[in-house]
């Protein structure tokens, strides 16, 4: 008798934590939670993709646990553990990657990266307007376009036939380029 009802007091307190839990986070908090998750996941499931053997199920599951731990605390340790764990993972297996792969990543980390940012700056139970609604939508789609760009920079440096050198000013010229542009994403255009 004395285990059940620490059973049935285990399970209330489940219930009851799950209930404040729902209660604490509104719907665009959510969505953005999910947002994080889904690109983490996503970049860990290209990375699993590259990798070979079964140590590579293991660091899958790692990076999903981080994903979802990102989810339930964007503001926590679990987003900059995970974006660690990412690129540990992708330096061991990248090299065994098309160039595309490497863009297809940086969109994935990005993505995850704007969702557990906005989660953790939105205040739980802020509702998005549609006026709100555009302009994130536009940042983002600022952001994106930037790590997109970047990427198929470094796929096309990447990709030049052997004939042409390729040395430090090329490495140089990418990073300009990738801070450049985002730069001019991270400046407020006169009528914003």
């Amino acid at each position: 008798a004395a285990g059940m009802n620490v059973l049935r007091s285990t399970r209330e307190a489940l219930a009851a934590r799950g209930a404040r839990l729902r209660q604490a986070v509104g719907p665009a908090s959510l969505a953005l939670r999910g947002t994080h998750v889904a690109g983490a996941v996503g970049a860990g499931g290209l990375a699993w993709s590259a990798s070979g053997g079964e140590a590579r199920h293991v660091a899958w599951v790692g990076v999903a646990l981080l994903a979802v731990w990102g989810g339930v605390r964007p503001g926590g340790r679990a987003p900059a553990l995970l974006f660690g764990a990412l690129a540990a993972w992708w330096v061991v297996v990248g090299g065994r990657t098309p160039p595309v792969a490497w863009a297809a990543l940086a969109v994935l980390v990005a993505v995850a990266h704007l969702g557990a940012a906005y989660a953790a700056a939105l205040p739980a139970h802020a509702a998005l307007t549609p006026a709100s609604t555009r302009a994130v939508a536009r940042r983002w789609a600022e952001y994106l376009g930037v790590t997109a760009a970047g990427g198929v920079l470094v796929v096309a440096v990447a990709s030049l036939p052997d004939a042409v050198p390729r040395g430090s000013g090329w490495a140089a010229a990418v990073v300009v380029a990738v801070v450049a542009g985002g730069l001019a994403v991270a400046v407020r255009w006169p009528g914003e």
